[in-house]
């Protein structure tokens, strides 16, 4: 009996668990080689999402445009400066989510920034 109302609570708080966790969708992509700019950069992007107002391939394409329309300018920037500028346009979109960009320009060395909104 002891070990049923155990189980129970164990259970029950798994569960409490799973309801509360923050979900989060992802998404990597490229940045263009554009006119003068030699960097390329890699970026992996983290987005809090509540159930089923995300379309990630959606997200994908707005986030890339924003480096092929110019609204991102990379050139004398550091990676920090890039992320914050990426994470500015991201929130002004989707406001008031978690959110984690990690970016590379090579495989050995890069930078991991949270935003978080608590």
């Amino acid at each position: 009996m002891i070990d049923e109302q155990r189980s129970a609570a164990l259970r029950d708080e798994r569960n409490k668990i799973v309801n509360k966790a923050k979900r989060f969708s992802w998404i990597e992509f490229t940045s263009p080689r554009v006119g003068i700019n030699p960097r390329v950069i890699q970026f992996k992007v983290y987005i809090e999402i509540k159930p089923e107002e995300l379309d990630t391939n959606q997200f994908k394409r707005w986030v890339a445009n924003l480096f092929d329309g110019f609204t991102i300018q990379m050139l004398h920037k550091s990676c920090e400066a890039i992320c914050d500028e990426l994470y500015e346009n991201i929130a002004s979109q989707y406001p008031n989510r978690d959110i984690q960009i990690n970016a590379h320009e090579n495989a050995c060395e890069g930078v991991t920034i949270f935003y978080n909104t608590i």
